[in-house]
This record gives structure tokens, sequence and C-alpha cells, in this order.
């Protein structure tokens, strides 16, 4: 593994950085509070005329040719300054990222600018109440009729449907056929007729993910992607990015998170008493071991090499977060409990991350699915029956 960055790419390192430090404002976190929907619009627009939102898209599209190192420096360069992630993120690494491979020319020629632009902020329509680890085992319903689909059923955790403009989603078009094979993949605009969205409060008072329901709702057969009943091969594609450079910023970006919280013990050691050094050591040692995890499989992408490997990332990541929070508040004690906040604002900032870590190990794949991932497709064990 090469991690040694050439000229050149110590020069994009440093017209990323210039760049973010230029057109990034220090007031971001308050006008998300004002107007997430609208500020993140700008912000993808922002990232796209600067040449930064639509890396390895052709340029017919605007998109700008990058290595994967290059890639690895932009998502480390992001997690350095704390820039936000785009909310049109799921169009530009997941979506758009399908249309290239399986769209038609008319999907891509309607759908890629207005992506990558900012104009059209994606939902995943793929969770169901009984279809989350087993994803294949869907049972919202689409039935051809004339030159549209009618589809009825209900997603759940559809992230961010209600600032949302449209969903790509699966619904089975065949219920004769083999589980993985009655499947299309779905463009659906948010606004049809039939739709319904009910926010899903979280632990956290996050109101990030939603019930999206759907009783009849009308979508032209020209927006399935890849063949009606090609819908598994397509998802797959789709997942295989959200488990790769989907997370690479924030598991680069969690090297940050631990640093916050030693400096934090540092400057109040008064509050906290005399934290556990072993429990910090074993996490700066494992948040290292992430980061070459990280770069191995970069570098396994520049040579065409990516594969199951990204579970492994995956899977290492959500549970370290998940105990950097745990000893955030299990190091403060009786403290984490007295510091309350009905807002969450900063001061209860180890407390919402908490609450929030508990999804990390859920979300892109379970844990169990991503440990079943590496026994039988890098382990070479016997599928589970």
């Amino acid at each position: 593994m090469d991690i040694t960055f050439t000229q050149k790419e110590k020069e994009y390192q440093e017209e990323l950085a210039a760049w973010l430090k230029e057109h990034l404002p220090k007031d971001w976190k308050k006008q998300v509070k004002e107007d997430a929907k609208a500020f993140h619009i700008w912000w993808q627009r922002e990232l796209y005329e600067g040449g930064w939102g639509a890396l390895n898209y052709p340029e017919e599209y605007g998109g700008r040719t990058v290595s994967a190192v290059e890639q690895l420096i932009f998502h480390t360069e992001f997690a350095k300054t704390g820039a936000p992630r785009p909310l049109g993120e799921s169009g530009v690494n997941i979506v758009g990222r399908v249309l290239l491979h399986y769209g038609t020319q008319e999907q891509r020629d309607y759908f890629l600018p207005r992506i990558l632009n900012g104009d059209h902020i994606w939902a995943q329509g793929f969770s169901e109440p009984n279809a989350g680890s087993d994803l294949a085992a869907i049972s919202t319903k689409g039935v051809i009729d004339g030159d549209e689909l009618v589809i009825t059923g209900q997603k759940i955790w559809t992230s961010h449907a209600h600032l949302a403009d449209w969903m790509f989603a699966l619904v089975r078009t065949d219920f004769n056929a083999p589980k993985h094979e009655g499947i299309s993949y779905i463009l659906i605009d948010l606004k049809s007729p039939g739709i319904e969205l009910r926010p899903i409060v979280q632990i956290s008072k996050d109101r990030g993910f939603n019930e999206t329901f759907m009783e009849e709702v009308r979508v032209p057969l020209k927006n399935v992607v890849g063949g009606l009943n090609n819908g598994w091969q397509v998802a797959t594609t789709s997942l295989g990015h959200e488990r790769g450079t989907f997370f690479l910023a924030r598991q680069l970006g969690i090297e940050k998170t631990l640093t916050r919280l030693i400096d934090s013990f540092k400057e109040q050691p008064a509050l906290y008493g005399e934290p556990q050094i072993e429990r910090f050591v074993d996490l700066a040692i494992d948040v290292h071991a992430l980061k070459a995890l990280s770069y191995r499989i970069v570098s396994q992408s520049q040579k065409g090499q990516s594969g199951p490997e990204t579970s492994v990332t995956k899977l290492f990541w959500s549970e370290l977060q998940q105990n950097i929070f745990n000893t955030a508040i299990e190091e403060q004690g009786a403290f984490a409990a007295y510091q309350e906040d009905p807002d969450y604002s900063i001061k209860g900032h180890w407390q919402l991350g908490y609450l929030r870590s508990r999804a990390t190990t859920i979300g892109g794949g379970t844990s169990e699915i991503q440990r079943n991932v590496i026994a039988e497709r890098i382990l070479g064990m016997p599928r589970d029956k």
C-alpha cells in the first residue's frame, strides 16, 4: 500500500484546502438551522460550479476526472475542515453513478444535470418494515398499466425524504419470479399523488428518517433503471457505492472526533476526574488502524481491485464510532447525566453523539450483514441457509 502523495496530488490538496477556506461560510451551521434545504442546494451548486461536485463524472456533465488517491484527499480535507456533506450526496454518489452505468441516454440527460447542480435532492427507498437486512424480501408492488407503473406499498428509514424531491426505490414487479429476480429499480417523483411521508423521531430528537407510504402512485415506465425485473443487479451497484467511498469521509473524520474528545478532557480535568488513559490509547490505535484500512481500500481501487473488503472497513468504523461515544459518556460519569440541554447544543455534544451512534451499526447494512459478507466472500465460509 503506497500512500505517498505525488507533487500533482499535493497541488490538488492545496487547491482544495484553499477553495474550502474561501467558499465555506463561517456561519454555515446557523444557515443550516435556519433553512437546511436552501443551504444544501446552494452548497451543492457551489461545489459543482467550483469543480468539486462531480468527481469522476464525464466531462460532458461537468465532471472532473481524479485518481483514487485524489478522492481520498478530497474526503480527508472535508473531514479536516468539518465541511458539511451535501444533502444531495445520495444523488451524486449513488443514483447518479447508477445512471451512468445503467441509465438510458434520456435518463442521463434529464437527471444528471439536476442532480449535480442541486435542483434535485434524492432519498433512498429500499428498506421496508419486513425487509431490512433481507432486502430482497420487499413487497412494495408495481403493476404495469399502459406506459406507467402503479406502485403501492411502504418504505421505512427513508433518509431526508421530507427534504427530497425524488426517491430511487426498489419495487417488486414480478411476484412469480424468484425473490431476487422480480425487482425493479424505479425513480419516483415525491410530489406524485398518492405519496404520504411521516417523520420518525429518533431517541436523539432528530427527524431525518421517514416512513414513506405509496397508494397507487403512477410512475412512467421510462423511469425504470436497468430494465424491468433487473433491479437487484442495479441495487447491488448502489450498495457498493454506499459501503465504499460514500462512507469514506465519515471514516476519515473519526480522527477529528477522537481528538476533540481528548481535548475536552485536557481542558476541563476538574469536571471529569482522572480518565482511564488506556481507553484513549486503545481508541487512538483503532483510529489509525481504520485510517490504514481506508487507505488500503483506496489503494486497491486504484488498481481496480475493490470488492467485499469494504464490508471490513464499514464494520470496523461503525463499531469504533460507538466505542468513542461510549467512552465519552462513561468517562464523564455522573456529569454526563447532569449536562442536560433541551436543544442539544454544544454542551450536549457527546450525549447527542452517543444517541446518534446507535444507528451506525444498522445503516448501510447491519453489522450482522457485514460479518456474513466477510465470512462468505472473503473467508470462503459456507452460506448461512
